[in-house]
């Protein structure tokens, strides 16, 4: 993993857990409020998982981390190429951006 070292608080979070998913909003789709809170809210009730969440809406970023989930990690760009060529993640949820 030394070639991950910029991503290092990524890599912290993910030793930290058995297995992760990765859930991302790109450009096109953003969540409501409601949906993203009930997203996060799920996310508090699996255990041994980790979920990194990638949102760029700045009001959803700033909610979301005064949850104090320990379980996520919420950013605003997530480096999915190289997240996904780690063992532990296990799954990706994604909004499927079209052409």
């Amino acid at each position: 993993m030394e070639g991950f070292q910029k991503f290092k608080d990524y890599i912290d979070f993910i030793e930290k857990w058995e297995n992760v998913v990765l859930i991302s909003f790109g450009t096109t789709y953003q969540p409501t409020h409601s949906q993203f809170m009930n997203l996060l809210e799920a996310t508090r009730k699996v255990d041994y998982t980790g979920f990194i969440v990638s949102i760029e809406n700045e009001k959803l970023l700033k909610d979301a981390s005064a949850l104090g989930l320990t379980n996520t990690l919420i950013k605003s760009y997530v480096p999915q190429k190289e997240l996904l060529a780690l063992s532990k993640v296990k799954l990706i949820v994604t909004h499927c951006e079209g052409p």
